[in-house]
């Protein structure tokens, strides 16, 4: 259990994005979606349920991809594609980024508040 990251998610500080590709691999990733959702952490599931693999189908694969550099231009640097179609993912990434900006709050109150050790 101490190293299982199952069991560990109380330690994930950054946003996290979980791509599943086919049904199956839901199950597999559902265990960080649910833990990370129950402790309030930014976490962001894509489905893509009729995909077997990433290097199956050229439009999945491009869809994939797109989505992590979206995600990290968002999370780096700020930026938001202007495209129409991603209104809703940027939407949804807003609003998790109020969540981790809550997390950083609370974390840096808690760290402010203990008391400095004296030898």
């Amino acid at each position: 259990m101490k190293n299982s990251p199952g069991f560990n998610l109380d330690r994930v500080q950054t946003p996290v994005r979980l791509v599943s590709l086919g049904n199956y691999s839901v199950v597999s990733a559902w265990e960080w979606y649910a833990g990370l959702t129950l402790q309030k952490k930014p976490v962001d599931f894509v489905v893509l349920p009729s995909a077997v693999h990433i290097g199956v189908k050229t439009s999945q694969r491009a869809l994939t991809q797109q989505g992590i550099v979206d995600w990290f231009s968002f999370w780096l640097s700020g930026d938001e594609d202007s495209n129409p179609d991603k209104a809703e993912q940027y939407a949804r990434w807003r609003e998790l980024k109020k969540t981790q900006e809550e997390n950083d709050k609370k974390a840096a109150e808690a760290k402010s508040q203990v008391a400095p050790q004296t030898d």
